[in-house]
C-alpha cells in the first residue's frame, strides 16, 4: 500500500492506494479544506482539489465507487452537497454523515475509487 499527502487548492488530501504491477486497484482519499469558509465555498474548494487529485493520479470519474461527506450541520449543508453531486459527470454511491470533521471546517469528504480494470475482471 502506498500513502501520501497532497496540498491542493487550499486543502489537505490524504490518500492511499493498492497497486498491482503498475496499475492501482483501489484508491482511498480524504479531502479537508484548510480554512473555514461558507459552505458553498468549502464544497467548491473540495471539488477543485478532487479534480486536481484525479488528474494527478490519472483517475477517471467513472472509477469513483463512493463518497462520504462529513458535515457539521447536515440540514443546513444538504442542498450544497446535493448540488455538488448533480455537477458530477458520473454516478457513485454517496452517504452523508452529520459528524463534524476533526478540523475546524464545516465539511470534509472521504472517497474511494476502484480501477476500471478491476471492475471489468468481475
Amino acid at each position: 500500500m502506498q500513502r501520501g499527502i497532497l496540498k491542493a487548492n487550499g486543502t489537505e488530501i490524504k490518500y492511499s492506494f493498492l497497486k498491482d504491477n503498475n496499475n492501482w486497484m483501489q484508491f482511498l482519499y480524504t479531502i479537508i479544506p484548510e480554512q473555514p469558509e461558507q459552505i458553498k465555498n468549502q464544497i467548491k474548494t473540495i471539488e477543485q482539489a478532487e479534480s486536481k487529485l484525479y488528474k494527478t493520479f490519472e483517475i477517471k470519474n467513472e472509477a469513483t465507487a463512493w463518497k462520504r461527506f462529513f458535515s457539521s450541520d447536515l440540514i443546513t449543508h444538504y442542498d450544497e452537497i446535493m448540488n455538488y453531486k448533480r455537477r458530477q459527470n458520473t454516478d457513485f454511491f454517496m452517504s452523508l454523515t452529520e459528524q463534524p470533521p476533526a478540523s475546524h471546517v464545516k465539511v470534509a469528504v472521504l472517497g474511494m475509487c476502484l480501477s476500471l480494470f478491476l471492475i471489468i475482471q468481475f
